[in-house]
């Protein structure tokens, strides 16, 4: 790595990192706003019961009511005011990162490795964000069960923001990719690493699908979501194979792929073509083994079991396990 090279990557990490502090600023507001509000509405709730209590017919008792109900008013409004400023003050700090980019970055720089290095920043920038929720906040040492209690209110407080600006800067990745692909059509290695782009940011989805209830609209939107994303990475790699067929890389990319979507008839395509590219190849032979018997096409099953057992192949005896597979799903 050059100098000048390690320089830009250096620039590169601080603007991250003063990026993310900036996050953790807006995030901070947004938390103190509803730690304080939780806090006057309980304070209202119990001056309103003790009120009732002790001085039912009062005076004081309208007025401890009164207190009550506008600060749940107070708080209900101002919720929505923020919620809906939120992704807003998201979409200003990656524009503001993004210009930054443009700034740090030399002049002289060819459109295409300027496009590529603001790529690999907002990776960057997202992997940073990776786990943001469960350190926001101080977990001292000294007190374990204080700094557990924490670690879980910042992961419930700050997933939803974390997902929201990591898939922005996932999003800005891919965009800067596909300025280039305009700029180079036909270019192998940007079209591989665009299908990266989306595969990355196919993981964030899948990984956060999980925190959400099941058959929620959150839910159903990631999961769709999901699904484009690694379907616009099996384009990336159908265009690839198409340019350089042959490729025992690229099929076992969209296999990848296939297996992530569930489409096991598609995927045990992409395993075939590696197999006839690669005919002595004993792992894709057992990866597409356990394929045909959940398939349910146990005859093709077997012939890869017998090659394999006479292969001597370690992995033979752990095939035939999979003899019942397509069974096991149908119950």
């Amino acid at each position: 790595m050059t100098n000048h090279t390690f320089d830009q990557t250096a620039k590169i990490d601080a603007l991250c990192e003063k990026t993310v502090l900036f996050f953790q600023k807006i995030a901070r507001m947004h938390f103190f706003f509803y730690a304080s509000s939780i806090t006057l509405i309980s304070c209202s709730v119990l001056f309103f019961l003790l009120t009732l209590l002790r001085s039912p017919r009062s005076l004081l008792l309208a007025i401890s009511l009164s207190i009550l109900i506008i600060s749940i008013f107070s708080f209900t409004v101002l919720r929505l005011y923020y919620q809906a400023q939120k992704p807003e003050q998201y979409h200003r700090l990656r524009e503001a990162f993004l210009k930054e980019c443009h700034t740090i970055l030399p002049k002289i720089l060819p459109p295409r490795e300027r496009s590529l290095l603001i790529a690999h920043a907002a990776f960057t920038m997202s992997s940073m964000l990776t786990s943001q929720e469960h350190t926001f906040f101080y977990t001292g040492v000294k007190f374990p069960t204080l700094g557990r209690l924490a670690k879980k209110a910042s992961s419930y407080t700050l997933f939803r923001d974390i997902l929201l600006l990591r898939e922005l800067f996932l999003l800005l990745s891919v965009e800067e990719h596909i300025s280039v692909v305009k700029r180079h059509p036909t270019d192998l290695e940007i079209h591989a690493s665009l299908a990266h782009a989306y595969l990355a940011i196919s993981r964030l989805y899948q990984d956060s699908v999980d925190k959400f209830p099941k058959q929620t609209e959150a839910w159903e939107m990631l999961k769709i979501k999901f699904e484009r994303a690694v379907r616009s990475a099996i384009e990336e790699f159908t265009i690839i194979d198409h340019y350089a067929p042959h490729d025992p890389w690229v099929h076992a990319q969209l296999a990848s792929c296939y297996h992530a979507l569930e489409a096991f008839e598609d995927e045990l395509k992409e395993y075939e073509e590696i197999l006839q590219l690669c005919p002595n190849d004993r792992e894709i032979m057992h990866r597409l083994g356990i394929l045909y018997f959940k398939l349910g096409k146990n005859a093709k099953g077997l012939e890869i079991y017998e090659t394999l057992k006479r292969a001597q192949y370690g992995k033979a005896n752990e095939l035939i396990n999979y003899y019942d597979a397509h069974l096991r799903t149908q119950i």
